[in-house]
């Protein structure tokens, strides 16, 4: 049996987080919930989310600092943002932090639903990275890092597994022993 994809939904208002919850998992997502930042954090390190659905407000600090976390995990989570009110450098931040998806409080569950299904299929945007690399990078360099990237993803979201990682790329496990096997020590960014 196949593990399904966990979202972790952080949001203090009980009967609003519930609603949430309920939604999410009709789209097939486990559920983990937390009700303030701190239980937040501890969720974010101990179940691995897919996807976080965050209130930006919350009793105990700003989303904005659990956005910025999760962003620093492999894999990267996308974030679903909600809040009643957002100020302009509040939505600047947000958007620093990783957030990829906002909705504006109130919000129906369909609206909700919507998000979290364009959420599980999102991809972040390769074009900047590629414009800025014009003149600054041979065309070479700049697949490599594209393949290595995606072999690095793909096998953090495979837990390591050569085969899980193949599947997701579309190739075979062999051509990812070959990848991992050639390539040159990793460059930090």
């Amino acid at each position: 049996m196949e593990e399904r994809e966990r979202v972790l939904i952080v949001e203090d208002d009980a009967a609003l987080r519930a609603g949430m919850a309920r939604v999410v998992a009709a789209e097939g997502f486990e559920v983990v919930e937390a009700e303030s930042l701190e239980e937040g954090r501890l969720q974010l390190a101990a179940c691995s989310p897919r996807l976080i659905v965050l209130d930006v407000r919350l009793p105990d600090g700003s989303g904005v600092e659990l956005a910025a976390l999760a962003a620093q995990r492999r894999p990267k989570p996308t974030i679903v943002a909600v809040s009643g009110m957002s100020s302009a450098a509040e939505a600047f931040e947000l958007g620093q932090a990783g957030v990829s998806f906002y909705l504006s409080k109130p919000f129906t569950l369909g609206d909700l639903r919507q998000a979290v299904r364009s959420a599980r299929h999102w991809i972040p945007p390769i074009v900047p990275f590629v414009k800025e690399s014009v003149g600054k990078r041979e065309l070479l360099d700049v697949v490599a890092r594209v393949r290595s990237t995606m072999v690095d993803e793909a096998l953090a979201r495979s837990e390591g597994s050569r085969r899980g990682a193949a599947k997701q790329l579309g190739v075979s496990r062999q051509a990812i022993q070959q990848i991992v096997r050639k390539r040159p020590p990793q460059e930090v960014d």
